[in-house]
């Protein structure tokens, strides 16, 4: 018996041993012109295969929009230390101007606008509890009123899935926009803050082998959202409103010379995701 428990400290120990050094092995970083190339190999070579959960551009714009989302800060990468290999990236930014806002929330998201089909809306409390609510009882939302951030973009390469990276560069990315967002809901008097993603119903669990994605973008939000509301001196203990919405992940012809998404009975079909947390001073 001492043996077998013996043996069973010496696995566990290799096991933390062995996780901890794949941790270090990472580099997490807001991504540079240098990180360009490596992310458009990673999508060239293997997300060009999961082009049903992930937009994948045509090849004569892919790197040309990568520069762009690096020069903007609006993207994020997990490197391999030692071989510079890119091995996750995602985008997270806050949306400053306000033609993209009524753009990502009227064609993208279709939260707002004349293509705005509303599906389900829920309050969230701390616990993470849902309760089913009519729409109307989520608060409004728009461009002056609100800090608003859109979330998406993430890859992970298949086999470096399911160790926790995706959730870590979340963390990541939310921490470096943290400072600005509180800055953000100070001088503009904001009374919500709010984050935009689109999910295709795989990523939202409802396929054989789907995952739904939004619990664990809400356990990150929490914190998140929760720090900058004290720092604005709002209550931190408040509910959390999502409201989900019929929305398309646009695909592409790779070999078009547009950049033009063909039509939505050609695309993905999925749900624009809008997640509210209201700022109630205290």
């Amino acid at each position: 018996m001492k043996m077998f428990i013996c043996m069973t400290n010496v696995v566990i120990s290799l096991f933390c041993l062995n996780a901890v050094a794949m941790e270090q092995s990472l580099l997490f970083n807001k991504a540079t012109h240098a990180d360009v190339m490596p992310i458009l190999k990673v999508i060239n070579e293997q997300a060009i295969h999961d082009n049903t959960k992930i937009v994948i551009l045509p090849k004569k714009f892919r790197q040309m929009v990568l520069e762009g989302s690096v020069s903007q800060n609006r993207l994020y990468c997990v490197k391999n230390h030692t071989s510079n290999e890119v091995v996750a990236f995602k985008k997270l930014f806050i949306i400053n101007d306000s033609d993209e806002h009524d753009d990502i929330t009227q064609n993208e998201i279709r939260c707002h606008g004349e293509k705005s089909k509303v599906i389900d809306a829920h309050s969230i409390n701390e616990s993470l509890q849902k309760n089913s609510i009519d729409i109307n009882k989520v608060p409004p939302f728009s461009f002056d009123d609100s800090v608003s951030i859109y979330f998406g973009g993430d890859y992970t390469v298949p086999n470096r899935r399911d160790e926790g990276i995706s959730s870590k560069l979340i963390r990541y990315a939310f921490e470096d926009i943290k400072n600005d967002v509180i800055e953000a809901v100070r001088t503009q008097r904001a009374q919500n803050i709010v984050l935009l993603y689109g999910l295709t119903k795989a990523n939202a669990g409802e396929t054989v082998n789907g995952v739904d994605r939004t619990p664990s973008i809400i356990r990150a939000f929490m914190p998140f959202v929760k720090t900058i509301a004290v720092q604005n001196n709002c209550k931190e203990n408040n509910t959390f409103y999502h409201s989900r919405y019929e929305a398309f992940m646009p695909t592409f012809d790779p070999e078009d010379i547009e950049c033009k998404p063909l039509p939505d009975d050609q695309a993905i079909s999925g749900y624009g995701n809008v997640l509210l947390f209201p700022l109630i001073k205290q």
